[in-house]
């Protein structure tokens, strides 16, 4: 997922709904959806949702703003634990780890880990900080303060780690956040310069830091999807167009189109590609009428969103992986409604076949992710079998591939393996475990052991006792074409 702009989180928190007054005259497309609060309580919104249909954001309850989780749509919200403090959830990963703040003062936080509902504080380096969206590698990135300054950074097994900020475009770095990672852990953010608008959309890999483009003005880097394309707001074309775009991992840059007449603002881009944002409709003379309106992109096109009847004000907040635009409606009041617009989207599938192999044979597990459009690039997969966990991401052909082998001492006829990716989408196949080799016999040799011999071949006598010690050799005579033998049996 993720996320608005390069302000600090609770600030901007606690300000959206006062300051921005923004948004098209174009007819909402998309019917908005609300979400359930509790009694006596405002949404100031809903920022991510999961494959699973989970949703994270936040409520204003009692006089504070406490991070809060739908589990379905229908359900009143779930609020975390922060110690009576308050804060905000921020992004939600297949997981159901949840990462965001815990509130310190009036405009500090601590980043902050959900897991199971319960919360750990991430390190930071004693000014606080905020964790803004979570892989599904379970690396977090956000921000830490450094002497007053926002420094960009992650969390890895939750240990805190400051990326890297030097780029010969912006030279000395005054502020810096990491807004986004993909499911190949390659996060996107914004640097800026000490006491300057100058600013610079970049990513993270694992070769270091790189402008994401290398045109446009006061470029901020928002949201990066798998492909490794950042949405990014800024000023192109000398300064003339201020409109989101996508630039691809090779610099290309997309701007994306929507009816003229109107500035446009990117907040946030999936993991798939959708993109949501906003406009400000002042066309009417009345001012009391003019509203800002939310919109989304799909597959690059320009797709309007409902604004609800009464209200002047849609904000979108965050893209689920599955194309669900999260955020918040409201009029000139204090009460906000928090919602989602479910954009159509094609659907993920996975393709899988079944497979033989024998007990300690190693073999690769393979699914192809696709859509209708095409296969899936960067999808994260997670392989389920024999009790083992393991997660991978999909090549540049849609395939997702892990090693695995077969246990030694297996007594299974057969093994299960579920296939499942980032969207929810789900397959499963069979290894078939092949009959172990037989001992073999000699031509003519039969060196089976046995306790009691075959009836008839002491006539007249009775057939020796089960618990025969002693081993002795006795003579047979084969059908006709058999080698002449001899069969080992134990007698008394």
């Amino acid at each position: 997922m993720k996320r608005l702009d390069a302000t600090p989180l609770k600030y901007w928190v606690l300000s959206t709904l006062a300051t921005v007054v923004l948004s098209t005259g174009a007819h909402a497309e998309i019917a908005f959806q609300p979400l359930q609060l509790p009694e006596g309580a405002s949404g100031w919104g809903a920022t991510d949702m999961n494959a699973a249909g989970v949703m994270v954001g936040g409520i204003f309850l009692n006089g504070q703003s406490e991070p809060a989780v739908w589990l379905s749509r229908e359900e009143l919200p779930t609020i975390l634990p922060t110690e009576g403090r308050g804060g905000v959830a921020s992004a939600i990963n297949s997981a159901g780890q949840v990462v965001g703040a815990t509130f310190d003062g009036p405009v500090g936080g601590s980043p902050t880990l959900w897991e199971n509902q319960v919360s750990v504080l991430l390190p930071h380096l004693g000014e606080g900080g905020d964790a803004r969206d979570i892989s599904e590698s379970g690396i977090i990135v956000g921000s830490v303060i450094v002497n007053g300054e926002f420094v960009a950074a992650r969390w890895v097994n939750r240990e805190l780690q400051l990326l890297p900020l030097e780029t010969e475009q912006i030279g000395e770095v005054g502020f810096s956040i990491a807004s986004s990672i993909n499911s190949s852990d390659v996060i996107s953010g914004t640097i800026r310069k000490p006491n300057s608008t100058e600013s610079l959309a970049v990513r993270w890999d694992a070769d270091g830091i790189e402008p994401a483009l290398d045109s446009g003005l006061e470029t901020k880097g928002i949201s990066i999807d798998n492909l490794g394309g950042v949405l990014v707001n800024g000023y192109f074309d000398g300064g003339y167009t201020s409109q989101p775009a996508r630039v691809l991992p090779d610099g290309t840059l997309d701007i994306l189109a929507a009816p003229a007449g109107y500035t446009y603002y990117g907040v946030a881009m999936s993991r798939t590609g959708v993109v949501s944002g906003y406009y400000f409709d002042s066309s009417s003379e009345n001012a009391e009428e003019w509203s800002l309106k939310a919109v989304a992109w799909v597959d690059g096109e320009f797709t309007a969103l409902e604004l609800p009847e009464g209200q002047r004000y849609a904000i979108p907040l965050g893209v689920g992986i599955n194309g669900v635009v999260i955020g918040v409606v409201t009029d000139d009041s204090s009460v906000a409604t928090p919602g989602f617009w479910e954009l159509p989207v094609e659907q993920t599938q996975l393709r899988s076949r079944s497979l033989t192999a024998a007990p300690g044979q190693t073999m690769q597990l393979t699914t192809t992710s696709s859509r209708a459009s095409g296969v899936n690039v960067g999808q994260s997969v997670q392989v389920s079998v024999a009790g083992q966990l393991i997660r991978t991401v999909t090549n540049d052909e849609g395939v997702a591939s892990v090693p695995f082998t077969i246990p030694a001492r297996t007594k299974s006829s057969a093994l299960t393996v579920q296939f499942i990716d980032e969207t929810g989408a789900s397959t499963r196949e069979t290894i078939r475990i092949a009959s172990r080799p037989t001992r073999p016999i000699r031509r003519g040799v039969d060196t089976r052991r046995s306790n009691i011999p075959p009836a008839g071949l002491y006539p007249g006598k009775p057939r020796p006792a089960n618990d025969a010690t002693r081993e002795k050799q006795i003579p047979f005579s084969p059908p006709p074409g058999r080698v002449q033998g001899k069969i080992e049996m134990k007698l008394p």
